[in-house]
């Protein structure tokens, strides 16, 4: 019988809070026709043992174990294909995200006729360190997609989402997945309905985090490449027009940086809106100005700032 609800867990090494996690999934989705579907990492201690034992016991779960270690995107994916509820639901382990979030999160779902439902993060008790890195990658994907700048919290790693939407992309096993995941179904799903439900986060209380800094770049190469390059493209091709701006300004004078704005509008008029190009580089080159009279021998940092001022200013107004 299809469920109407399966909980995805990725684990890797979560005997200390797998039963507890699964009793207090089980308490707050009473009443619920659900599944909680384990996906191990190839644990080497005893959790997938603690799993089959609740299972034996009557409790609402299974597990499947990976042949091998791949890691938590890999994990996700597994869980969307192999999900049987209408929708899928997606909390890690550690008890960050409370388990009781999940019931407020499907009352949402039932009662509102919500498409995507998200934990809106409330991180009070995360490190200052923790919090900057977190509110930096929230910036970054806004900044990138359009899609996303109607939300408050598109990074979040608690979601519930409508099974056939998650399984109408095609999901790579990036480090973010449920930000990939957010992305592809909003630039092909137009008016779902989307909610965002506020989660204090709690400190971790078994293991350890496996964030380290290497993750900040593999998640900067994995923004880029959802957004098809665009950032480097429109950096390349603005950096050639500008020195053949250069070359010709002599004979034509400026109409050789109106005829630069003109090419980059026309090169990007599917992605940006038509006037974006225009006002990034007049308030650019407004700011270019400034700062050269302002830093006189180091206009060379009024130039960047100016050239980072315009970048972001496109991504402003991308469609």
């Amino acid at each position: 019988m299809v469920k109407d609800l399966t909980v995805v867990v990725p684990t890797f090494n979560e005997e200390g809070n797998i039963g507890r996690l699964i009793e207090e999934i089980s308490k707050c989705l009473c009443g619920v026709n659900f599944e909680i579907l384990v996906v191990d990492d190839c644990s080497t201690d005893g959790t997938v043992k603690i799993v089959e034992e609740y299972f034996r016991k009557g409790f609402p779960v299974r597990v499947i174990v990976k042949p091998r270690r791949t890691g938590k995107p890999e994990s996700v994916i597994i869980g969307i294909r192999s999900a049987e509820g209408r929708y899928i639901a997606f909390i890690d382990a550690d008890f960050e995200y409370p388990p009781e979030i999940l019931r407020k999160m499907w009352d949402v779902v039932e009662f509102e006729d919500a498409d995507i439902v998200l934990a809106r993060r409330i991180q009070r008790k995360r490190s200052l360190y923790r919090r900057i890195i977190s509110g930096g990658a929230r910036f970054l994907a806004k900044l990138l997609f359009p899609e996303l700048r109607s939300l408050e919290d598109p990074t979040t790693e608690c979601l519930i989402v409508r099974t056939d939407l998650a399984r109408s992309v095609d999901l790579k096993p990036y480090i973010k997945p449920f930000l990939a995941l957010l992305v592809k179904i909003l630039r092909e799903c137009k008016g779902l309905r989307k909610v965002e439900v506020p989660c204090e986060l709690r400190c971790r209380e078994y293991g350890s985090s496996s964030f380290n800094v290497r993750w900040i770049f593999n998640y900067v190469r994995e923004l880029l490449e959802l957004s098809n390059w665009f950032p480097v493209r429109y950096i390349v091709i603005a950096l050639v027009l500008a020195l053949v701006s250069v070359l010709v300004s002599p004979y034509i004078g400026v109409f050789a940086l109106l005829a630069s704005v003109a090419a980059r509008t026309a090169i990007f008029f599917k992605e940006v809106k038509i006037y974006g190009i225009p006002l990034a580089e007049a308030a650019s080159t407004l700011l270019k100005h400034v700062l050269y009279m302002v830093l006189k021998y180091f206009w060379i940092f009024g130039w960047a700032i100016a050239a980072v001022t315009e970048l972001v200013l496109v991504h402003v107004f991308r469609k």
